[in-house]
């Protein structure tokens, strides 16, 4: 086609169907973007479409297992998964998820909490779920999970004398490779996973982290403890015994009411390091496969200069615990355990702040020189005095995480 002379060129299309020169870029898509939560999320649709009340209780297992692991991988987005001093954050987000629910499309609605004072999650109609129909009541939820905790560590020591000898008191021995003291964070609170189309709600515990060496540049991270997974309206509980520093040895099981005792129905034997495998009389398969997760899990970490880690605001909490360790609970551990309590906090001060850059009148090294070295008891005064007061008010900082999976 001759083109008219004084007339305009044809009209370009700037997207061409092959590609080429004036293609715009492509927009991300949002079911692809995966994290933690989305992660998670989907662990749950696909819990809640197992076919059989055992077959969910292993998948609400799987989720446990996630949770508790999460604990162990480093953050991926560098200052933001920082840890830092709190008095209180509200995190609030929808995210659409891959992972389809009976043909629906789905959306996670998301809140994460961390706070001295109990707070409780927002009604923000932005983050409500949307009604059935115009006007009408919000549909029901395919899953929802909501997690409490409070970390609480304590300074254990390995026994002496007689009572090492004798095997801990008939207790299980002390691993080997430990130090004479270590601590200790529980987790205490409880994991609450509903499945609404099922009438199921499943009530969980998480393991304890146990932090070997506290005071090295890099402290050995691990798992101790037992979980437990226990639903009512089906009769069925599990339970998983973490083995520290046994590379990542786990095992437990299913077990159902019978009675006024209990018929083990699934067995669990493996490593959170590596796999988790279940069985039962049906069959086996894999039930947590660490390497299907991302960021790979870190079995150390420098509770000085923690970085960035995944479960960022948990470890807020759990820094601050470490901080207010009970040094006379360590006291009456013993020697060893007293001491490491006694020297966490200064350790520890600059694990949850930054800090305050020079004026510019003198060199940074200069002025570091010249601040005063605080001794060991009043370190945790170095915290500010806002969160000093919410400590003493309402105790050490609470962690909540609140998930409502919803058909769009």
């Amino acid at each position: 086609m001759q083109q008219v002379p004084g007339a305009a060129a044809p009209h370009r299309p700037a997207l061409r169907p092959g590609g080429g020169r004036g293609r715009a870029p492509a927009a991300p898509d949002p079911t692809a973007q995966q994290d933690r939560h989305t992660t998670l999320g989907s662990l749950l649709l696909r819990a809640e479409r197992g076919p059989d009340p055992t077959e969910r209780i292993l998948a609400v297992a799987r989720v446990v297992l996630t949770v508790a692991t999460d604990l162990l991988r480093p953050g991926s987005r560098g200052f933001a998964d920082t840890p830092t001093v709190v008095l209180g954050q509200h995190y609030l987000s929808r995210r659409p998820l891959a992972e389809r629910h009976r043909g629906d499309a789905m959306q996670l609605f998301l809140q994460e909490l961390c706070s001295h004072e109990p707070l409780a999650p927002t009604q923000h109609a932005k983050y409500a779920a949307p009604s059935a129909s115009s006007g009408g009541a919000p549909a029901a939820p395919a899953a929802t999970l909501s997690l409490r905790l409070r970390p609480a560590a304590a300074a254990r020591q390995q026994p002496g004398g007689l009572l090492s000898q004798l095997g801990a008191g008939g207790k299980d021995k002390v691993p080997d490779g430990l130090p004479p003291a270590w601590l200790e964070c529980a987790l205490q609170g409880e994991l609450v996973v509903a499945f609404p189309r099922h009438a199921e709600t499943y009530v969980c515990t998480l393991p304890s982290l146990l932090l070997a060496a506290p005071l090295a540049e890099a402290c050995p991270l691990d798992l101790t403890g037992t979980a437990t997974v226990a639903c009512e309206a089906t009769g069925l509980s599990a339970a998983l015994h973490f083995r520290p520093f046994r590379g990542g040895a786990v095992r437990g099981g299913v077990a159902a009411l019978l009675g006024e005792g209990q018929q083990e129905v699934a067995s669990i034997l493996g490593s959170w390091q590596g796999t988790v495998m279940a069985e039962s009389p049906e069959g086996s398969g894999v039930l947590f496969e660490a390497a299907q997760l991302r960021p790979p899990i870190s079995l150390a970490a420098n509770l000085a200069e923690p970085g960035p880690r995944a479960a960022t605001r948990l470890w807020a909490a759990l820094l601050e615990s470490l901080i207010f360790v009970d040094s006379v609970a360590a006291g009456r551990e013993g020697k060893h355990a007293a001491e490491l309590a006694a020297a966490l906090p200064a350790h520890l001060k600059r694990s949850l702040l930054f800090e305050v850059e020079s004026s510019g009148l003198k060199p940074k090294q200069q002025v570091a020189e010249e601040a005063p070295v605080l001794p060991a008891s009043s370190a945790a005064a170095a915290l500010p005095p806002c969160v000093l007061e919410h400590q003493g008010t309402y105790g050490g900082l609470s962690y909540q995480l609140h998930y409502r999976l919803q058909a769009v």
